[in-house]
């Protein structure tokens, strides 16, 4: 991964990346971030969004839509790879948003809500 985004990354997460997964990242910074992972159930789309994501960090709040079942797991993967991970960015767990309702606020730096609240 570009050593110029690659910076924002955590080692563990980096680390982390299958070669495949690395260069979907490549890919998704080569295209300013505008492109749609589409890989199969179980190849690892979260963490290719994760890293992503981290290297638009300046561009933040973010916002991440999945469906309901999942908001959970993306709340968990983010505290897991970024709260005290040494980094360019602190994230703390107060940081993550879980949508409930629709009167739910977006007013944290990772927002995550379902395709329907």
């Amino acid at each position: 991964i570009n050593a110029e985004y690659g910076e924002n990354i955590p080692e563990g997460l980096l680390n982390t990346l299958m070669p495949f997964q690395s260069e979907g990242v490549m890919f998704g910074l080569s295209h300013c971030g505008r492109f749609l992972i589409g890989d199969e159930m179980g190849l690892g789309k979260t963490f290719q969004a994760l890293a992503l994501s981290i290297c638009y960090r300046d561009e933040w709040p973010l916002l991440i839509v999945v469906p309901s079942s999942l908001r959970f797991q993306w709340a968990e993967a983010y505290a897991d790879w970024l709260v005290g991970a040494p980094s360019n960015y602190t994230i703390t767990a107060d940081d993550i948003n879980i949508l409930t309702t629709s009167k739910s606020k977006i007013d944290k730096l990772i927002n995550i809500v379902s395709y329907i609240v």
